[in-house]
């Protein structure tokens, strides 16, 4: 990040942002912008309150789910979606010896590791795919308040709850 030598402006969490800017600070071309990953659920219109003035967002459980709340909140009527499949589900197995496995591949390599899980994980993985699910379908609704749109152009794509082109 420190040989970068053009304008990037990186988004950060609130609770990191000294860290990283402490860390990048001798970089003039790289702007910092906070924004609030505080979770926020409960009615909508003090949610959608909360979220257009940055004081918190839709559960937070990855990185798209903050990216596409910071494109929505920086005005983007349209926010495009590519190479996000979140098919994790068809990753998981039980291997012979009745442990839960997980196939781990990264579009970028070839590689595939297969890890075992630890007894009991499942329920665990599954409520964490379950909140990551529930807020792109709040960020969908959110979408729609602010007259935008949430595009997937990712085929296969386990996210059901965008438009799809």
């Amino acid at each position: 990040m420190l040989k970068v030598n053009w304008k990037m402006n990186l988004f950060v969490p609130n609770d990191g942002y000294q860290c990283i800017l402490d860390l990048l600070s001798s970089n003039s071309k790289i702007t910092l912008i906070s924004y609030n990953r505080t979770p926020v659920s409960g009615f909508k219109s003090i949610s959608y309150f909360l979220y257009k003035r940055n004081l918190g967002m839709p559960r937070p459980s990855n990185v798209l789910n903050a990216a596409i709340f910071v494109a929505l909140n920086m005005g983007y009527k349209k926010v495009y979606l590519y190479g996000a499949d979140h098919s994790w589900l068809k990753d998981l197995f039980i291997d012979e010896q009745n442990n839960l496995c997980c196939y781990q591949n990264h579009f970028y390599d070839d590689n595939v590791e297969i890890l075992k899980m630890p007894k009991g994980s499942l329920s665990d993985g599954l409520m964490g795919i379950v909140g990551a699910f529930d807020s792109y379908k709040k960020l969908n609704e959110y979408a729609k308040q602010l007259d935008s749109r949430v595009i997937n152009k990712t085929n296969g794509s386990y996210i059901d709850i965008f438009d799809h082109e």
